[in-house]
Parts: C-alpha cells; sequence; structure tokens
C-alpha cells in the first residue's frame, strides 16, 4: 500500500466534507512505520489546503479506553470536528470513548479509520475508512513467499532476490458515509 497517499486521499475527502480541524489518532510511531507514513499523508493533505496540521494524539493502546486523552482533545478551545485514525481498531476505539463522553459519531465529531477490516461494518453507524485490500495483500505476500522458498530449495537465488527486491503497489478505496458526516 501507498500509505502515505491514500491516508492523504482519506484526510482530502474529511476537508471535501467541510472538516478544517482534523486531529490524528494513532498508535506509537516507534512500533508502526505504516503509522509514520499515514500521519505524513494527513500532513500533505493539510498543507496543501493551506491547513494546519496538528500533532498526533499517540496512544499506548489500541484496546483500552482512553477517554480522558480525546476527552481533552475534544473539549478544548480548537477540539477538532473529525479525527483521522491511523488504523480501524483504534478507531472503534475512538468511537467507544466519544459515545462515553456524550458526544455523537457523526452528528459531533467525525472519525475516519484505516485499514477497512470487516469489524468496521458492524460498529453502529459503520466505521468510514481508508480500505486496503487485506485478502490480496496477505495472498500476494503468501505467494511470494512460497516462490522464494521454491527458488531457495533448487538453488536459484539471482531469480528470488529479484523478485524479493520489486515492489507492487496494490489499490486502496474509500468507504465513506458512516462515522463521517459535514462538520456540525
Amino acid at each position: 500500500m501507498d500509505n502515505r497517499g491514500s491516508a492523504r486521499e482519506g484526510v482530502q475527502a474529511l476537508i471535501a466534507a467541510g472538516h478544517r480541524r482534523i486531529r490524528v489518532v494513532s498508535g506509537d510511531f516507534i512500533a508502526s512505520d505504516r503509522a509514520r507514513q499515514r500521519f505524513e499523508g494527513y500532513r500533505d493533505a493539510m498543507r496543501a489546503h493551506g491547513l494546519e496540521a496538528a500533532p498526533a494524539l499517540c496512544l499506548p493502546t489500541h484496546t483500552a479506553s482512553n477517554a480522558d486523552q480525546i476527552g481533552a482533545l475534544a473539549a478544548g478551545p480548537d477540539a477538532p470536528t473529525a479525527f483521522f485514525c491511523t488504523n480501524d481498531l483504534l478507531a472503534i476505539g475512538v468511537i467507544s470513548d466519544l459515545k462515553r463522553l456524550g458526544l455523537r459519531v457523526p452528528r459531533d465529531i467525525s472519525v475516519l479509520g484505516y485499514d477497512g477490516i470487516a469489524l468496521g461494518a458492524l460498529v453502529e453507524p459503520a466505521l468510514a475508512s481508508v480500505v486496503q485490500p487485506n485478502t490480496e495483500i496477505g495472498e500476494r505476500a503468501v505467494a511470494r513467499l512460497l516462490r522464494r522458498f521454491g527458488h531457495a530449495a533448487t538453488g536459484a537465488t539471482d531469480t528470488a532476490d529479484a523478485e524479493s527486491a520489486r515492489v507492487t503497489l496494490l489499490p486502496h478505496g474509500l468507504r465513506l458515509g458512516g462515522t463521517v458526516a459535514a462538520p456540525a
């Protein structure tokens, strides 16, 4: 995936919906190069539209409540009208925290995730997300690994090395609506 480019496109969709104060919620940048790339895509989109990019809110866990941190952002004088989360599990957690704080998604604040996991379609409203082709990513990774093992077994390392050096970018999509609406 082009994590930076696809994140830029997702944030541009938030901007097109009318959002100007967008914050990024991420896991630890040290643990995920994808999260860093997605944050850079956010910054690219904000700059391209003359908007100020805010620092990311890096949360220590994807599955526990972070209501204190989310509440502090949502109640501040420059409260965001939208959150862009660098993965869908974070987005689902943010939505849960916002509901605990008495905020309605997307009426009061929009949330856009990244991954397009099936679980996102089960939350109410359905999670808006930058969708990556997870099944195809897995299929291609396994096929490449099997080819590499096959080449290693036959001693054909030149072809295997060339194959592993080639980068294939798969297309992404956007699933909008659901948790994304125009700001109140």
